[in-house]
Parts: C-alpha cells; structure tokens; sequence
C-alpha cells in the first residue's frame, strides 16, 4: 500500500500508527476468502472486508455480553450458598474483559479523532485547490481579454501608423517585422491561455467539499 504524501519536509505526511496496524490485519471478504490488502476505498470487495474488520469488536462484545447474560440467569436460579474463593475466576474475567472493552472504546475515539482531523486537513486542502484553480481560470481569462481587446487593438494602430509613408525604408521593414513577430507572440500566448483555461471551465469541488461539512 502506498501513501503519498507532500514535496515539502515540514509538510510530508506521516501514517498514523493505528492505520499501520489496522492495515497489517489480514482482510477477508464476506465468503472468508482472504483479498489482497491494498487501499482500494472505490473497490467493494474491499470495503466490505473493512466492515468485516470492524464488526470483528461488535461480535467480540455481543457475545461477552451473552455469557455475562447467561451468567446472570443461572445465578438467579442458582440458591445453593457457594464459598467465597469460587468465583475468583469470574473477577479475573470479568477484569479482563472490562479492560479490553475499555481498551477498545478508547482505540475507537482515537481512531474517530484522527479521522475527523484527516478529514479536516482534506477539507481545507481541497479548498486551496480549489481556490487555486479558480485564481488560474480567472487570470488566463483576463489575460486573453487582454491580449484581444488592448493589445491586438494597440498593434492595429501601429500597423495603421506603418503604412503610411516615410522616407527610411529600411527602418520601416525592421519595425514590420517586429510587429509581426509580436502579433505571432500574441497568437501563442492566446492559444496557450485558452488551453490552461479551457480544462478548468466548470472545474470546481465545491459540491465535493460541501459534502464533507
């Protein structure tokens, strides 16, 4: 499994821990079939060894629950008087078992905090993108308005004003010439605009990112 993660030093992300762990558990699908544990958040069939996973705990508790149930009815029926020292056994694992649950209510808020604060970093990563895209839409747009209206109309006149007579030919086939070259410029830097600004026509996670709110 990969994880990616920043350029930048101070910024490169660090696996948490407990998703090292969690990731190194075995993963089986709903027919008890071990699959290939490779992040796959869009795939089914590894969603749903996630939730295998995660009713593993569940399973765990609701038969704890069934025995101390069971426990408790015997014991209501039960009315021969027992020495002290017979349920010692019972204590240690009554002990046990409340430390585990303990230990995995206590996992589990973990989990659900560094979840919601990866979901957080997501949320306000996504607006950056998204805000930076809008920042490249906007600026190629004014620059191919600007390009069209101010500077195309401004190397008109020019070329109105060379094509009048003049007595320094020579000067004047130079000036042509640079004109040229800049309408050619032009022309690039136009066409390159409108192929930055074209993809990011309608591109916004927005809508994406209201979701996670």
């Amino acid at each position: 499994m990969g994880y990616a993660g920043a350029t930048g030093d101070d910024d490169q992300y660090r696996v948490p821990l407990i998703a090292k762990l969690l990731h190194a558990l075995p993963h089986y699908n709903i027919t008890f079939h071990r699959i290939n544990n490779t992040f796959r958040p869009s795939n089914d069939v590894y969603l749903e060894s996630l939730g295998i996973l995660g009713s593993i705990p569940a399973a765990l508790l609701i038969v704890s629950l069934f025995g101390l149930l069971l426990y408790l009815l015997t014991r209501c029926c039960d009315r021969k008087p027992r020495p002290a020292h017979s349920i010692t056994s019972l204590k240690v694992t009554l002990s046990i078992v409340t430390v585990l649950c303990c230990a995995a209510i206590g996992l589990g808020l973990y989990g659900n905090d560094d979840l919601h604060n990866g979901l957080l970093d997501v949320l306000q990563a996504g607006r950056k993108v998204d805000g930076v895209v809008s920042s490249v839409r906007n600026q190629t747009f004014i620059l191919e308005n600007t390009l069209t209206m101010k500077i195309q109309q401004q190397l008109t006149e020019l070329e109105d004003i060379f094509d009048q007579k003049t007595n320094n030919q020579t000067a004047l086939n130079q000036l042509q010439q640079a004109l040229l070259t800049a309408k050619g410029n032009i022309t690039i830097a136009k066409n390159a605009a409108n192929d930055i600004r074209r993809p990011l026509v309608g591109l916004t996670i927005t809508d994406f990112l209201s979701v996670g709110i």
